[in-house]
């Protein structure tokens, strides 16, 4: 026996909608770690004692850049394939309302 298995569309796509809201916030927040990097990448200023403190805060911007655009592009996938799943239930929904009213049509 196949347990009874329930869809909400609306919790399909809020949820879905939701993930695309994370993942916007992450391109701000990786747009905002590359201007961090870029800011001062090609000054000309010489840090002196502090250079290699400095570098390692530009390594840190790129880091946390690539990490904030892998998760934007997590949370878009999360995103496309609860939209995808609430389509194929919807259209599903809709086919099998329109065989039932042709069933009921016919009789």
């Amino acid at each position: 026996m196949m347990p009874d298995f329930q869809a909400d569309l609306d919790d399909l796509m809020r949820a879905g909608g939701s993930w695309g809201d994370v993942g916007d916030h992450l391109a701000t927040a990786s747009n905002g770690a590359q201007n961090i990097h870029d800011a001062y990448a090609n000054s000309g200023i010489k840090w002196a004692l502090f250079q290699q403190a400095w570098d390692a805060q530009q390594q840190a911007a790129i880091y946390v850049r690539d990490r904030l655009a892998e998760g934007r592009d997590s949370a878009r996938d999360i995103r496309d394939i609860l939209f995808h799943v609430a389509k194929v239930y919807a259209d599903q929904d809709s086919r099998f309302a329109d065989a039932i009213l042709k069933l009921e049509a016919g009789s």
